[in-house]
């Protein structure tokens, strides 16, 4: 049997609500998800107040701590990571933290998920690149393979506290936008940017600079591709 639900986290509390006794006999996916026309399937609703109430429960019961990891855990590209999530916390409410430290298939998914959200966040913290757009913002663009956007904002308030800007998910079609102190994300299936004059001049800038201070007989593609993935090269200027 599947439970399908919305996506959103308060959606899975919900679904972590309704389906607690029978949660290692269920998988608990997405609407998105491929679901086949003849499978046994429940969807669930929205419930503020379910939702709340899990919540509290696990930070209340177990820690804050580690409501914080199953919070990162649901950013997690893993099409698995419901079932998985729901599982380890039902577990640690019945056996405590010191499951956690347990050779358990679904401690070690679980954990194995919060490395790849932070090594991904990491990496985008350094490969960034801003251009200024129209009302004087800057905007970037990403393509990550986990759903950061939100962990992703903090540190570019603290490095750039009195900039405006907007950071894009273009697979996910939804962006934050900083200004004034404030953030917000936003559903927007097409951003319709108009760069700055002067981006011409300041992206070839950087080119040239990059590429004067190369050492070409030092060169090393291999390694470059091990240090930072092909993937994350399209938004570089440098690289392009």
């Amino acid at each position: 049997m599947k439970y399908v639900y919305d996506g959103t986290f308060e959606g899975f509390l919900s679904t972590l609500f309704d389906a607690y006794k029978i949660i290692e006999k269920i998988e608990i996916i997405e609407e998105s998800d491929q679901i086949d026309f003849f499978e046994d399937v429940i969807r669930t609703q929205n419930s503020e107040e379910k939702a709340q109430r899990v919540a509290d429960a696990i930070k209340n019961k177990i820690s804050k701590y580690f409501f914080r990891e199953v919070s990162l855990c649901h950013l997690s590209k893993d099409p698995k990571k419901d079932t998985v999530i729901a599982r380890v916390i039902k577990s640690v409410f019945q056996r405590g933290l010191v499951y956690m430290s347990s050779v358990d298939a679904n401690v070690i998914g679980f954990k194995s998920m919060i490395k790849n959200i932070l090594s991904e966040n990491h990496t985008y913290k350094g490969l960034l690149r801003f251009k200024k757009i129209q009302n004087s913002f800057l905007f970037a663009q990403i393509e990550p393979d986990n759903d950061i956007l939100q962990i992703l904002v903090p540190h570019f308030i603290n490095r750039l506290p009195r900039e405006k800007f907007i950071i894009y998910d273009v697979g996910r079609k939804y962006c934050a936008v900083y200004c004034q102190g404030e953030v917000r994300f936003l559903k927007v299936e097409d951003p319709k940017i108009i760069y700055d004059n002067n981006e011409d001049f300041i992206e070839e800038a950087w080119k040239n600079f990059y590429n004067s201070v190369r050492i070409d007989n030092r060169r090393n593609i291999r390694l470059m591709k091990t240090n930072m993935p092909i993937k994350y090269w399209k938004y570089l200027p440098e690289r392009r």
